[in-house]
């Protein structure tokens, strides 16, 4: 860990850290943008990465990195508790989607694919084809399929990696039930940034306290 700069107080600022849920890898931060030092004191800490997406920082989340925040950001941080967010529902499929889902998963069997794999992607396409039920499935158009993506992340407040993981589903069977070329849908993507979990947004948390128990 690098040698903890010494940093001037600054007036009516705070930042925020978010309280780890359990078993989570990583702590979540927020510095307003005025905090200019702070923010680059922490981007000298070991494993500290911006998510441009959420405006937020994060590090790994470890005793050793409670303590360097501790003693680095003394008197200025406040802790907010993550909030419930909402979970997407049970849903049962019509005798179509059901017949899509069924037809897919042999594709995807078919093509050797891990079970691992094929399993993320029909749990993936469930709720697509639910949601999409009245409309024709091989005639969908990229504004439709974005709709449903974009549903997901303001609705649900999925993350980066469940978003890109969503959309592989999508383009596998697109790709290859349906036998569409590989360019018949450039679905847009969120920022490519490393593969980090529990990377939240501002309504999934909540003020906690003003004292770091973290």
């Amino acid at each position: 860990m690098n040698a903890i700069p010494k940093l001037q107080t600054a007036k009516n600022q705070t930042i925020t850290v978010y309280k780890p849920l359990p078993k989570s890898k990583r702590m979540k931060i927020h510095i307003p943008y005025t905090m200019k030092e702070e923010r680059e004191a922490l981007k000298q800490l070991n494993t500290s990465f911006y998510h441009p997406s959420q405006k937020l920082w994060s590090i790994v989340n470890t005793e050793e990195n409670k303590s360097e925040l501790k003693k680095l950001f003394k008197g200025k941080l406040k802790v907010q508790e993550i909030a419930d967010t909402p979970t997407l529902p049970k849903v049962l499929l019509s005798e179509k989607s059901q017949a899509e889902l069924d037809k897919n998963h042999q594709k995807l069997v078919l093509k050797g694919l891990s079970a691992k794999t094929v399993a993320r992607y029909q749990n993936n396409l469930i709720h697509f084809f639910s949601y999409l039920e009245k409309a024709d499935f091989p005639n969908l158009t990229k504004d439709q399929i974005e709709g449903y993506v974009y549903m997901l992340v303001n609705k649900y407040k999925i993350s980066e990696q469940k978003q890109n993981s969503v959309i592989n589903a999508i383009k596998s069977y697109y790709e290859h039930t349906l036998g569409k070329p590989r360019e018949y849908y450039n679905i847009t993507r969120p920022k490519k940034s490393q593969d980090l979990p529990n990377v939240l947004s501002k309504a999934e948390v909540k003020p906690y306290s003003t004292r770091l128990r973290i």
